[in-house]
């Protein structure tokens, strides 16, 4: 009954900032603890969720936001840091016992921007870049990241400040 909801399990290792799931799988973002992990959490059992995996989201540790690829392989993440900026990182996830970094990623040209948020649509990245705005990122080769497009949504300015684009969204036309 969607009136009445019933609270089932939780998980409470670490404080889950923002989060994704797939099937029965969480891929949370621990920002803060213990600090700035990335744990999956097995929630089939939905009265008993269990973390499966975590590692450090190095380096300069803060991740915000994720993404999962097709297939589930790798994962995009978002270090919403000032100094140092933040950037858009790649994980290989394939195995989740040995979690590898692949690469990072900016804005072509501009190096003292924060990320903010990720959304993956196919072979692409969209990514909310605060005051670089919206960037759409080819993603077909992971280690690889290579930017194809963007949209200055803060003209005034290219700085490590939390002004212009806070998300991104691709909707059906």
């Amino acid at each position: 009954n969607p009136e009445l909801p019933v609270k089932r399990g939780s998980w409470g290792t670490y404080y889950v900032h923002d989060c994704r799931v797939r099937n029965d799988t969480m891929y949370a973002c621990n920002i803060y603890d213990p600090p700035g992990t990335i744990s999956v959490v097995n929630v089939s059992n939905k009265d008993n969720l269990s973390t499966v995996s975590s590692w450090v989201n190095n380096p300069n540790p803060f991740p915000h936001n994720c993404a999962l690829l097709p297939g589930r392989t790798y994962i995009l993440t978002t270090d919403e840091t000032s100094n140092p900026v933040g950037k858009l990182k790649v994980w290989n996830i394939s195995n989740l016992a040995n979690v590898t970094f692949v690469a990072s990623w900016q804005p072509t040209g501009i190096t003292n921007t924060i990320v903010h948020n990720v959304e993956i649509y196919g072979n692409y990245a969209l990514i909310a870049h605060y005051t670089a705005g919206v960037r759409l990122v080819n993603i077909s080769v992971p280690s690889s990241p290579t930017e194809v497009a963007w949209y200055d949504t803060y003209p005034s300015a290219n700085n490590n400040n939390y002004n212009g684009c806070w998300g991104v969204f691709m909707l059906p036309s």
